[in-house]
């Protein structure tokens, strides 16, 4: 399969062969040997070799040489769905020191950045790479540039900021080449098609995968082939077809645990692979896909697995009949979504909410909560769903708002601004990000034809305080039919 990082794994056995009692010369080649074996899709063989690097390492006791092994053997923990090892990386992190280079897979701080990305703390994440971006800029280590560029894109698509992702994608693509990093990339084109996707940017996505998924393969870096696939299965899901997305998502769920991994976060298939077993019929499958995923939200306290979980218990639950469970699941989905912090998803939610009050008949709620996903959508620039939400709206009927109308968040967020409340106090009160309430903002200005907070407080005055009490009273209506905040 593989004339790169299979020959490396040969060449490390080969080292350890040879090298005799030279203690910390064995603790790299193990070292060496786990991360390669790891790469060509073999947990099982890796972790060996990871385990025995930290034992030798704790007996000659050098902190440099312990704190890799220690960061090694958390990060092999986690990917293979065992949590995160707060102790372990602790103490890699207090021995390592920045004082010497050393390769991009023997940081502490790298590893430890990835791990809270996969916990889904994105603000702490993005402060631990983008602090080690920093220092490796100012040393000129261009070769650790694309890794770090790999996950802090990956953050910043999960966390709505897509622009900054698509220059991460841009950088890690440059510095890969410039570099000759030839094993990162498949992991470059991997972003670069995760953004794309997430922007509708169909040819360039498919061009993307299309590169990288046999040049996954010929590297041998399993994991970006498996991410790669993920990838092209969501884009094709975007775009409504559920039998080309099942090609590459069907695919996932063995080759994921074959390879021996058990980090939802590594690959988030789950729930677009759900989804679309459930627009084939396949409920049977879908069931047992879920139960995995809400299974692994479980154990491992995952708010964004057992926040997709719901929605596509939800969804289930409706192709079964059963709506009022699935108006349950959608609601628990939705106060998940308050600790989430990822737009992107919430708008996915709204969108099967409105579309099962649309079927069931409630066009009023069904209306209310497409509008927001469209906004949700529209902010993003997530082109292909807001394509999708206003196809679900067109089919609502009926009366549509008129113009200047607000939705039920701009409503609160028109209240709250005008009450006086800053940015960052809107907000804490709507569980939004500052940015979502400037982004409302300007649509409420131009709705309402006003330029300032004075001005729309005079509005609203004018109105009879009807948005102020919209706002007060939303927690007062059923969990089904209520508007939801961002």
């Amino acid at each position: 399969m593989d004339p790169g990082v299979r020959i490396g794994a040969d060449l490390f056995r080969a080292a350890l062969a040879e090298v005799g009692d030279d203690l910390a010369s064995r603790i790299e080649i193990e070292r060496g040997l786990a991360w390669c074996v790891h790469e060509i899709g073999d947990l099982a063989g890796a972790v060996p070799h990871a385990r025995a690097a930290l034992e030798m390492a704790e007996l000659l006791g050098e902190p440099a040489l312990l704190a890799r092994a220690l960061a090694g053997m958390a990060f092999f923990e986690a990917v293979r769905g065992r949590g995160i090892p707060g102790a372990m990386i602790a103490r890699a992190l207090e021995l390592d020191s920045n004082d010497e280079w050393r390769p991009i897979f023997g940081r502490s701080a790298w590893i430890q950045g990835m791990l809270l990305e996969w916990a889904g703390d994105l603000d702490a994440a993005r402060s631990t790479l983008d602090a080690l971006r920093r220092s490796v800029l100012a040393r000129g280590d261009d070769h650790t540039l694309p890794f770090t560029a790999f996950h802090l894109g990956r953050i910043e698509c999960l966390a709505g900021n897509w622009e900054l992702a698509a220059r991460y994608a841009e950088e890690c693509l440059e510095m890969t080449a410039q570099t000759g990093v030839e094993e990162q990339r498949p992991f470059a084109l991997t972003l670069r098609a995760l953004v794309d996707a997430h922007l509708g940017r169909v040819a360039e996505a498919r061009a993307a995968t299309d590169e990288g998924l046999p040049l996954a393969l010929e590297i041998g870096v399993v994991p970006a082939h498996l991410e790669l696939l993920a990838v092209r299965g969501f884009l094709e899901y975007s775009l409504g077809d559920a039998a080309e997305a099942h090609r590459f998502l069907g695919r996932l769920p063995q080759a994921v645990a074959e390879a021996g991994f058990g980090e939802p976060a590594l690959f988030r298939f789950h729930g677009d692979a759900i989804e679309t077993l459930l627009a084939l019929g396949d409920r049977e499958a879908a069931a047992a896909l879920l139960a995995e995923l809400e299974e692994q939200g479980r154990a491992l306290e995952r708010v964004w697995a057992l926040t997709i979980a719901s929605r596509c218990r939800a969804l289930l639950s409706a192709a079964a009949g059963e709506l009022e469970a699935a108006y349950r699941d959608l609601d628990g989905a939705l106060e998940l979504h308050r600790d989430l912090q990822q737009p992107f998803e919430r708008g996915r939610t709204l969108l099967v909410l409105g579309t099962l009050q649309r079927r069931d008949r409630k066009k009023h709620a069904a209306r209310d909560s497409l509008t927001e996903a469209l906004s949700v959508f529209g902010e993003l620039g997530a082109r292909l769903w807001s394509e999708k939400t206003r196809a679900e709206l067109a089919r609502v009927g009926g009366r549509t708002a008129a113009p200047g109308t607000l939705t039920p968040t701009e409503q609160r967020v028109a209240a709250l601004v005008a009450a006086g409340r800053t940015y960052r106090e809107v907000a804490d009160a709507l569980f939004i990000s500052p940015k979502t309430v400037q982004w409302n903002l300007s649509k409420i200005y131009r709705k309402l034809g006003v330029r300032s907070r004075s001005e729309l407080a005079v509005r609203l005055t004018a109105e009879g305080g009807g948005f102020a009490d919209s706002a007060v009273g939303a927690d007062e209506q059923t969990p089904a039919t209520r508007p939801v905040p961002d």
